[in-house]
């Protein structure tokens, strides 16, 4: 019957622009709405990259510091961190939100927790040889 239709009227039945074009956008749409809804469902990845980010601005800090000769503060609010992350030191000396790093490789002792919801993951400096580590808790 649809063949005989076809063939009596000589077009096909197609998709108007419209149609194309409304299918478009909404495609687009839930295209760009996936990266949001990852986000929101990886709270353990995004803690992770802030403590890989931290141990890499330490090791920086002390690259910097052994070349100048001085040594270098590390101010941790500088440091591009997820917003949802919160970051907590605890060390040696009182809770300013700086580490020292020396030019002998030496740090300041310092035990940085960084948090989002459950998930927690611990970057630790020793003071004797500042060496960084990066722990992941939860």
């Amino acid at each position: 019957m649809v063949l005989r239709r076809m063939l009596v009227t000589g077009r096909q039945r197609a998709f108007t622009l419209l149609e194309l074009l409304v299918v478009m956008a909404i495609v687009a749409m839930a295209a760009a709405a996936v990266p949001l809804a990852l986000d929101r469902l990886l709270p353990a990845r995004r803690v992770a990259v802030a403590a890989d980010r931290l141990r890499a601005a330490v090791r920086e800090a002390q690259t910097s510091s052994l070349l100048s000769g001085r040594p270098i503060t590390l101010d941790l609010a500088q440091i591009s961190l997820p917003r949802s992350v919160h970051v907590s030191l605890q060390g040696a000396g009182p809770p300013t939100g700086t580490l020292i790093v020396f030019p002998d490789g030496s740090a300041q002792n310092a035990r940085l927790a960084v948090a989002e919801g459950e998930h927690l993951s611990v970057v630790r400096v020793s003071a004797l040889t500042g060496h960084v580590s990066v722990e992941r808790v939860r």
